[in-house]
């Protein structure tokens, strides 16, 4: 589980616009969640089942230490892997978030800079050919046309 929070933590840093590996991401994710899982319930397990023996009096007070030893390190374990996992999903978070926020800059620049790519401007007025006296009389335009 250890090697896969590692190969995890490598995708999630990568921060290209064009090299995001969203599946092999997803499927990382969801087997380290299992095993996380699984391992948690197997830790449960460890402590009831120890809980019981240490209630049946069975076993000497020094293998009562060591297996409280033994199971405490193994929830430490866990809970740092654990930990780790977070921390890898908070950074891809991060990742993302600052990859789109760099994409809607680029995006509103090219906009700004392109004009091809602008919405053409509403005419201001009506056109120079356009007749708006309704008077009938024939009056040259500002272009030598009577109209």
């Amino acid at each position: 589980m250890h090697d896969d929070i590692l190969l995890r933590n490598a995708v999630a840093n990568k921060s290209s616009l064009f090299d995001d590996p969203l599946k092999e991401i997803q499927e990382l994710t969801a087997l380290i969640s299992n095993d996380i899982a699984s391992l948690n319930i197997a830790v449960s397990d460890l402590q009831t089942l120890q809980n019981m023996m240490v209630a049946d009096g069975n076993y000497s007070e020094d293998r009562v230490v060591h297996s409280t030893a033994v199971f405490d390190d193994l929830k430490n374990k866990l809970m740092g892997a654990t930990k780790k996992f977070h921390d890898v999903l908070t950074t891809r978070t991060k990742n993302i978030k600052a990859r789109e926020s760099r994409k809607q800059i680029f995006s509103t620049n090219v906009a700004r800079e392109n004009p091809l790519r602008q919405q053409p401007n509403a005419i201001a007025g009506p056109s120079p050919w356009a007749s708006s006296d309704s008077s009938g009389s024939s009056q040259p335009s500002e272009y030598g046309f009577i109209f």
